[in-house]
């Protein structure tokens, strides 16, 4: 986009010189000075952001901390000289406007430029992206502060916008001046009101490479001679005599051409220059742009007595002085008032219109400049060649012994010493190196000690510890089969436990159908003992009238029928002991399967009151059992479910055996509940007993841990 648009204002600007398109080509002007100061704008926001994004990197990354700091320093720098350059570009726009005077964009300049100039060399020497040697910096800060002086200084030698700001002779916005001859081969000046003479009806020429030529209505007189054509360029000159080439002023002095100069200042592009003849006088019009794109207007006008005119309109804001001049030819001692030398023209007051002024003028600024080239040329040479040698005798020399002694150090040579060069700062800081490897060497050799006395302690400490070790060793040879020995008692133990749960269980149950089946026997034989009475009586019946044997036979049918009935109760109660064992058969794996929880629960009830009561005859409690009709089949692995509820049953029915009856009489209660809740099964066994305090709780689930009497309890049931 930016070679773009360059190349279209480059090609717009090329057209319009080329046409003497004033208007285009000032608008080219002032979008180049806008885009310019955009660039500007541009390159200091890229600074920016490149700043924080490198105070960014070395907050984030520690290891590139000191490189991205630096870094962002450079931006931050370069920030503020491309800061200093848009300044200057705002004292030129004030000074365009006319609301600041010339004087302070001269001065401004000399500064700015100058600071710029000398803050890029401190800013490429500090934060180059490659490291700089030591005499590299040195040198360029040297020049910086030369160029920092030789500024300074030219401020006050070379004051050329100044010295022409306070001459008299600085151009007006417009001037009009008539030269009338005096008959004596002189001229009488005398300033006129500005007055624009009309170009109705003028020709047109575009000078080209060569001086463009025009007759003139009359023979114009001009010192010894009279000239029927006058030569021009665009440059608002008029000779009178013909020129090859471009004109030059060395080409006008050289050749003795005369010459009529109108307020020769510089400019760049112009139009055709007009001509407007008539009977008594020439009217030469030239328009042209200066270097801030202001329209300047010259006009000269020949009259037909050998008075001339020299006209301007347009003045430029920087105070330039103007030349007007007057060669009159051949054998004139006068020459052309300068104003291409570097140094704007000076005319004191009182100067003459045509003065031999060239010469003096040249030699006064060359004495000036001579005197600033001296001081130049000799700060150059103290920076560019007596500066390196200090700095390689007073700086370089001492740092390079210096740095071969920390080299030898490195590699191992303690006894490296550097040797003090002069008695600096260099030679403080040798000093105080020698004194490190001194102190270095001595500290080298007591580690040196120390390691032989620690190679010994290391070897009396390995011994001792290998020692240690192996009898470390066969303790643990020792604990380990002890451990076994504990772990496989244990597991017998367990055995144990588990078989005496399930002796007592086999027991429970045992008890729990032998009650039924003593019902069932006793039923029966007095069953078979009513059929015999029956039998008896039926024979009977045949001798006696029935109304007295039915009521007999309907006592003894009514005892059969209680006695079947009871005998069925039992039955199904042994048929449910029974069932619930086949169950607890069944799930004897250690695997989960579904069983009829209840079921399970009330096996486990009658077994354990039937086990606890063989052992303990007299003992009163009761034992209520609240169970959920909802809870149905649970999987679970039945001989440990079984084992675990026997086991709380049975702690529960030890603590309540010898406990006193509660307040109301009753005997102790236990009670075997069950909850289906969501998700899962609850099973609660409740008893009256004392309950366990605190440090019994703590240690209720430990193996062999026991409140039971010594033969009661194994501490392995629960």
């Amino acid at each position: 986009v930016s070679v773009a648009i360059v190349t279209g204002l480059a090609a717009l600007s090329a057209w319009a010189w080329v046409r003497l398109h004033f208007a285009t080509f000032e608008f080219v002007l002032q979008v180049s000075s806008v885009l310019l100061v955009l660039g500007t704008l541009g390159a200091m926001v890229v600074s920016i952001r490149q700043a924080r994004r490198f105070q960014r990197l070395a907050a984030v990354v520690p290891l590139r901390h000191r490189a991205a700091r630096r870094a962002a320093r450079a931006h931050w720098s370069v920030l503020g000289l491309f800061s200093l350059q848009l300044t200057l570009a705002l004292i030129n726009g004030l000074v365009v406007a006319e609301i600041v005077s010339p004087l302070v964009l001269w001065r401004s300049t000399l500064v700015i430029e100058l600071v710029i100039l000398l803050g890029f060399v401190i800013v490429l020497i500090n934060h180059a992206p490659e490291p700089t040697t030591v005499q590299a910096k040195l040198v360029g800060l040297g020049l910086a502060t030369v160029l920092l002086f030789l500024g300074l200084t030219s401020t006050a030698v070379l004051r050329p916008l100044e010295i022409a700001a306070n001459a008299g002779n600085v151009l007006p916005d417009s001037i009009r001046v008539r030269a009338e001859p005096d008959g004596t081969g002189g001229y009488r000046l005398a300033e006129q009101p500005y007055l624009r003479y009309d170009t109705t009806g003028a020709q047109a020429i575009v000078p080209g490479e060569q001086p463009a030529g025009a007759r003139l209505p009359f023979a114009f007189p001009l010192g010894a001679d009279a000239y029927q054509r006058a030569f021009f360029t665009n440059g608002a000159v008029l000779l009178f005599r013909e020129a090859p080439v471009t004109v030059t002023l060395e080409m006008i002095l050289r050749d003795e051409i005369p010459v009529l100069a109108a307020f020769n200042v510089p400019s760049h592009p112009s139009g055709p220059v007009r001509i407007v003849r008539r009977p008594d006088r020439v009217v030469f019009t030239w328009t042209s742009l200066d270097l801030l794109a202001h329209r300047l207007t010259h006009q000269i006008v020949l009259f037909a007595d050998g008075a001339f005119e020299m006209a301007y309109e347009g003045a430029t804001p920087p105070p330039l002085a103007g030349g007007t001049g007057v060669h009159l030819g051949p054998g004139s001692t006068a020459r052309f008032v300068n104003t291409m030398e570097a140094l704007p023209l000076v005319l004191p007051d009182g100067t003459g219109f045509v003065d031999d002024y060239q010469a003096r003028y040249r030699a006064h600024s060359h004495r000036l400049s001579l005197r600033f080239i001296v001081i130049v040329l000799l700060a150059t040479g103290f920076v560019l060649v007596l500066f390196p040698v200090f700095l390689r005798s007073g700086i370089l020399r001492p740092l390079a012994a210096l740095l071969t002694g920390v080299e030898r150090v490195q590699l191992g040579n303690l006894d490296a010493r550097v040797p003090p060069i002069a008695n600096d700062e260099f030679g403080v800081v040798s000093q105080a190196f020698n004194r490190m490897t001194g102190s270095v060497q001595h500290a080298e050799t007591r580690l040196l000690a120390y390691a032989e006395q620690l190679e010994d302690r290391v070897m009396e400490r390995t011994a001792a510890l290998e020692a240690t070790n192996h009898k470390l060793l066969e303790k643990r040879t020792e604990l380990e089969r002890s451990l076994r020995e504990l772990r496989a008692t244990q597991d017998q133990l367990v055995q144990a436990e588990k078989l005496a749960s399930l002796g007592q269980l086999t027991a429970g149950i045992a008890h729990e159908i032998k009650n039924p089946l003593n019902f069932v026997n006793n039923f029966a034989e007095l069953s078979v003992d009513l059929a015999d009475e029956l039998d008896g009586e039926l024979g009977a019946l045949a001798q006696r009238p029935n109304d007295e044997a039915l009521p007999e036979l309907r006592d003894l049918l009514h005892d059969l029928k209680t006695n079947a009935a009871k005998i069925q109760e039992h039955g199904r109660r042994a048929d449910r002991i029974v069932r619930g064992m086949l169950l607890h058969a069944r799930g004897s794996r250690s695997e989960r399967t579904p069983a009829d929880l209840n079921s399970l629960l009330v096996l486990a009830a009658e077994a354990a009151q039937g086990s606890f009561r063989q052992h303990e005859p007299g003992a009163a409690f009761t034992v209520e059992i609240d169970l959920d009709p909802t809870v149905g089949e649970v999987p679970v692995v039945t001989e440990g479910f079984m084992q675990v509820v026997v086991n709380l049953l049975d702690n529960a029915l030890y603590a309540v055996a010898h406990d006193t009856p509660r307040g109301d009489g009753a005997p102790p209660r236990i009670t075997l509940r069950s909850r289906r809740l969501e998700g899962h099964v609850e099973v609660h066994v409740e008893d009256d007993g004392p309950g366990m305090d605190e440090a019994t709780q703590a240690r209720l689930f430990e193996p062999f841990f026991t409140t039971k009497p010594p033969g009661d309890g194994t501490g392995l049931g629960l």
